[in-house]
């Protein structure tokens, strides 16, 4: 029997089943198991952003982030808004 290899990318929904707020962050995906992005797709840079179970630091350099948790997310022209996992 074949098994299938798992997404590299995988929208919230598939890598948190059954909880509402990855529902909701349709916008955002994980890349691999560690990496999460959120591209900010309007003008302004500025987005929330759902932070799953865990701790995040941001490749940009920013606060690490705790979840699960809504935030308010900010990112210059030169930066954009993606998290590693940092408690593997």
């Amino acid at each position: 029997m074949a098994r299938r290899a798992p997404r590299a990318m995988r929208p919230m929904v598939l890598a948190y089943p059954g909880d509402r707020a990855a529902r909701d962050a349709d916008l955002q995906y994980l890349l691999g198991p560690d990496i999460l992005v959120a591209p900010i797709l309007e003008p302004g840079g500025r987005r929330k952003l759902w932070v799953p179970p865990g701790r995040w630091r941001a490749l940009c350099g920013t606060q690490p982030l705790n979840g699960p948790q809504w935030v308010d997310v900010d990112c210059g022209l030169d930066e954009f808004p993606a998290y590693a996992r940092a408690d593997r």
